[in-house]
């Protein structure tokens, strides 16, 4: 059985019976349906992309407001628990011994004056945290009404991390591999420190991944806990610099240290500090300022210094440091040359 040239095929161009013309017309068609094709899709995936970030957004704005709302309610909290206290010492009486949640102080507030009539500068005061305590009670349902138009956060337990809990998200919630999770939480953006309560909240919009840390039933909004926590970091830096740049001492009588087990007596040498001794050295100096310690006679109950030591004997006297006496012998200077032998060092001035 034969058939006829099939002249409706614009991709059999080598079948014989094939019009010149149609041939060509198909062939310049062809670049023409892709294009189109090509661009439809474009557009399709365009506007879907045009969608995501506009609700990436409006997600961003909704968390915004609630950070903002939180942090305004913790503002208002700190003027409560003062003017609280101020009723109370208006009023004769004492706060409770107990520790109450700012709630149960202001609802005990409103018993004792229902209890009993108050005076004007107490009811007035009382007025005041009723303001405060219904601005707070506003803003919380505000930030109930925009929780709720969004995905449940995660409530953050002892031990959590924002970092694993993003990942958990990817992994677990949208079904992304470890790998693939990882290339996309913005580790700039996790926040170090989560306090049990905190709220986490995960989105994942055109491949990018949002994440943001809201109060939630903590004590404190995630900005007060980050300064808090820069404090802390801040001073435990500068005790620690303050540890490598001081040199710590005890100075006491010789017979005082003698009968605490502090120094014991050398048969070949001079005293020595006691094996097994446990020493408090209660005063230090910052070798950045100052180098000099004075020692004063009267301070010991003597009428003048005969002899000043500085123990351990690995501290060598004219070249680690000097010792000066006044000419009474009332008052002693122990002055530190070689700084580097002092830094985080401890040492026991023994007088006489």
């Amino acid at each position: 059985m034969k058939f006829g040239p099939d002249e409706t095929n614009p991709f059999g161009v080598d079948v014989p019976g094939l019009r010149p013309k149609k041939k060509r017309l198909w062939l310049l068609l062809l670049p023409v349906i892709l294009a189109i094709g090509i661009g439809l899709y474009l557009y399709l995936n365009r506007g879907r992309e045009k969608s995501e970030i506009s609700s990436r957004l409006e997600t961003e704005l909704k968390l915004s407001q609630i950070a903002t709302m939180e942090s305004l309610i913790w503002d208002e909290q700190q003027q409560v628990a003062p003017l609280l206290a101020d009723y109370w010492q208006k009023r004769g009486k004492s706060p409770a011994m107990e520790p109450e949640s700012l709630e149960q102080q202001w609802q005990r507030a409103l018993q004792d004056a229902a209890a009993s009539p108050t005076n004007g500068e107490a009811g007035a005061v009382l007025n005041q945290v009723r303001i405060k305590m219904e601005e707070i009670e506003r803003l919380r349902g505000q930030i109930r009404g925009l929780e709720s138009l969004l995905d449940p956060p995660h409530l953050v337990r002892s031990g959590d991390t924002h970092y694993q809990i993003a990942l958990n998200f990817l992994t677990g919630t949208k079904k992304l591999s470890t790998e693939e999770a990882a290339a996309l939480i913005p580790k700039a953006q996790m926040v170090a420190t989560l306090l049990p309560g905190f709220k986490v909240w995960n989105f994942l919009f055109a491949g990018r991944v949002l994440t943001a840390v809201t109060q939630g039933e903590a004590e404190m909004p995630p900005r007060v806990a980050a300064q808090i926590g820069q404090e802390r970091l801040q001073q435990s830096r500068d005790e620690a610099l303050l540890r490598l740049n001081s040199f710590f001492y005890l100075v006491d009588s010789r017979q005082r240290l003698l009968d605490r087990n502090t120094i014991e007596k050398s048969l070949l040498k001079n005293d020595r500090l006691a094996e097994g001794a446990v020493v408090i050295y209660d005063r230090s100096i910052d070798l950045r300022k100052s180098t000099r310690i004075t020692i004063e006679a009267r301070d010991f109950r003597l009428r003048r210094f005969t002899r000043i030591r500085l123990l351990p004997d690995t501290f060598v006297e004219d070249r680690d440091f000097a010792i000066t006496l006044t000419r009474n012998g009332r008052r002693a200077v122990l002055r530190l040359i070689l700084l580097d032998q002092f830094r985080g060092k401890e040492g026991v001035i023994v007088v006489e």
